[in-house]
């Protein structure tokens, strides 16, 4: 199944902006508000005045027409070039790479599976990238997914923004809200309309001053180890815990108390064992 890409060049010298949508297969804001963006664009709405633009609504077609996360390989987990293909997340990896070598800026758009405030992953806090994610005026700002992983050398995380640090691009990770909250859609296109203006590709936004967001830095990951571990209750991603609250138990009783006031990341009770379960992070000012 072919990826779909939507182009659109002013013409002038700029920015090259990249936008992904759909990554994983269950995320359907990103899609619907980029389809948006591009009627805008398209019809003059929102004139292109520098630059380019490229679309890929939905970069992991098979996936999405099936409504699932994944199909056998995470392509936010392994999105790096592989010489020798051999499962389709790496050939949509591969064709996805070559676009992001050829843009300056690299702006994914995500949602995810519980309720949740709208924030930004900064794994890489550059000059640029800070200056990029700062200008989208999310809730939350989140740092330090990099180092998490780092001291987790059991998983890997080729992530998107990952590759776009590495071959010298501007790039940041969006999250928009719940999949299917309409709130999401209209965040997603938000947060292109304040990318695009913030590269100057349209005109400024006559926004209202933008309020700081808050800085959470990641801590701990922790994995499930059987399928009967279990949350204590339902958590929405970027919940708050108090130091001491019960976070999960394990199949055995063994219990997860939260060490400190922390927040928790992508509380994924669809994890299988072996597999991502939770994050923690706290914040910073």
């Amino acid at each position: 199944m072919a990826i779909e890409k939507y182009i659109f060049d002013s013409g002038h010298p700029g920015k090259n902006i990249l936008i992904f949508g759909a990554i994983h297969g269950d995320e359907h804001c990103g899609p619907v508000a980029i389809r948006s963006v591009i009627e805008k664009i398209d019809q003059g709405i929102w004139p292109l005045l520098k630059g380019s633009v490229i679309f890929v609504p939905i970069c992991n077609p098979k996936a999405h027409e099936e409504k699932k996360r994944v199909r056998k390989e995470n392509l936010n987990r392994i999105f790096k070039k592989t010489s020798v293909p051999e499962t389709e997340e790496q050939e949509l990896a591969n064709e996805l790479t070559a676009l992001v070598d050829e843009c300056d800026v690299l702006l994914d758009i995500h949602s995810s599976f519980v309720p949740a405030p709208t924030n930004v992953f900064v794994d890489y806090p550059t000059e640029e990238n800070l200056a990029f994610a700062t200008a989208l005026a999310p809730e939350f700002l989140i740092f330090d997914w990099p180092k998490t992983y780092a001291e987790n050398p059991s998983f890997d995380s080729w992530t998107t923004d990952r590759y776009a640090h590495e071959a010298g691009k501007i790039g940041i990770l969006t999250e928009c809200g719940q999949h299917d909250a309409p709130s999401s859609i209209e965040h997603a296109e938000r947060y292109m309309q304040r990318t695009l203006a913030h590269f100057g590709s349209i005109a400024p936004l006559n926004e209202a001053p933008i309020e700081a967001a808050r800085r959470v830095y990641m801590t701990e990951m922790w994995k499930r180890d059987s399928a009967e571990d279990r949350f204590a209750r339902a958590w929405h991603h970027l919940e708050f815990v108090p130091s001491g609250a019960l976070i999960a138990l394990r199949s055995d009783g063994e219990e997860i108390l939260a060490p400190e006031d922390c927040f928790i990341i992508f509380p994924k009770d669809y994890a299988l064992p072996g597999g991502e379960w939770f994050y923690l992070s706290v914040e910073r000012k």
